[in-house]
């Protein structure tokens, strides 16, 4: 599977978890993806909802995150295997300064919170 239909499973997956929306509405945020080994694409963060698009954002640099990785580091990311501090390592993250801080802890966060989610679900026979 990609990047992006992996990215659609789980983002659709995740926006089932009312915990998970209402911590997505804290901000409004574009998470822009690059991938050394397939094509870009971002994550629309509005309101709680969920909206990936091919391609670059339009956004400037305080309205997203900018995240360089590969597409195995993401896929261990989406199932769970790794964590998000630890995926960061591996991922060149552009916006480390003081002034994402915050909104890179709250993405972690909600990454996070989906894997768990997904895993739980899993666990149960909900999800694939």
């Amino acid at each position: 599977m990609n990047t992006f239909k992996q990215a659609e499973v789980f983002f659709s997956q995740i926006a089932q978890n009312k915990e998970i929306v209402e911590h997505a509405k804290r901000f409004d945020q574009e998470v822009q993806f690059h991938f050394e080994d397939d094509e870009p694409f971002y994550l629309e963060i509005r309101s709680g909802k969920f909206n990936l698009k091919k391609g670059e954002s339009r956004k400037d640099y305080y309205d997203k995150i900018d995240i360089l990785t590969d597409s195995d580091t993401f896929g261990l990311l989406c199932d769970g295997a790794i964590g998000f501090a630890e995926a960061m390592e591996d991922m060149k993250m552009e916006c480390r300064d003081m002034i994402k801080r915050s909104v890179v802890g709250w993405f972690g966060k909600m990454v996070r919170l989906g894997q768990e989610y997904r895993i739980r679900n899993r666990l149960i026979g909900k999800t694939s």
